[in-house]
């Protein structure tokens, strides 16, 4: 359910989406942006916020962190190069693409 919320709000921004057909696989969706970019999403369920306590994060692939809270359907979009990796920061998706 939450990866569909974090789908429709992308849509709804002008972004294209990808969702993942490999339920194992290390990221949730790809986003294209306006440039060309190609960046993966990993989506968890949050409560206020927060990563649910069964939610982990495993994949070092991802770009975006979305945390959806499912009562409001709010998305937090956290970019993961500068919180877990050290990587490059790259642009968090924060508002429609021109």
């Amino acid at each position: 359910m939450s990866e569909l919320v974090v789908c429709t709000e992308l849509l709804g921004m002008g972004y294209e989406v990808f969702r993942t057909v490999d339920p194992s696989g290390p990221v949730d969706l790809a986003v294209r942006t306006a440039g060309g970019e190609v960046l993966f999403i990993e989506v968890k369920t949050a409560n206020r916020g927060k990563l649910t306590s069964r939610a982990t994060l495993d994949s070092n692939v991802a770009d975006i962190l979305a945390l959806v809270d499912l009562d409001t359907h709010n998305v937090e979009y956290q970019d993961l190069h500068t919180l877990l990796w050290g990587r490059t920061p790259l642009r968090c998706i924060s508002q429609k693409r021109h």
